[in-house]
């Protein structure tokens, strides 16, 4: 909305509401998305990392900007949660220990930069990632940590070697 300068500072007003539109990026600011069911509660509160994407009666922060070093990154609090459920793991891949004692370490937010770097890293990828991207990518790996999962491309229920006929 309007800007008000004053004390050497800049001020902007703004009006939070709630639809269903994709923020226009100009003027607006996702703040959070949720689904409520008739007669639910709408709850902040996570169980675990897996229940940052739960669907109804939930806010979602996955798809939030928060702000960052550089630019915006995802949420703080995903991460930590990320990195307290992959330490349980007891991962030995060096990427996810230096990564999770880091994110368990800060107390703003991770830059995007270092964010990628990792997942980049991880995945043996160069990509760019949203915020939902971020999320999916971590969840795959943490799955994987835990052993639910493997990384796609990657079979080990098969021996490794080479036949020769």
């Amino acid at each position: 909305m309007d800007k008000a300068i004053g004390s050497g500072q800049e001020e902007y007003l703004s009006q939070v509401y709630a639809d269903d539109a994709v923020p226009d990026s100009d003027s607006e600011m996702e703040l959070g998305r949720f689904k409520l069911q008739p007669g639910a509660r709408l709850r902040t509160e996570y169980t675990d990392y897996y229940d940052f994407a739960t669907e109804f009666d939930t806010v979602g922060r996955i798809h939030v900007p928060y702000a960052a070093p550089g630019g915006s990154s995802i949420w703080p609090f995903i991460l930590q949660r990320y990195a307290a459920a992959l330490a349980e793991t007891a991962t030995q891949n060096p990427w996810d220990c230096a990564f999770c004692l880091n994110s368990l370490q800060m107390e703003e937010a991770m830059p995007y930069r270092e964010i990628r770097a990792y997942l980049n890293a991880r995945l043996g990828q160069s990509e760019e990632y949203t915020n939902e991207q971020i999320y999916t990518a971590l969840r795959s790996i943490l799955q994987e940590a835990e052993g639910k999962k493997e990384r796609p491309g990657k079979r080990t229920d098969r021996p490794q070697g080479m036949l020769m006929l």
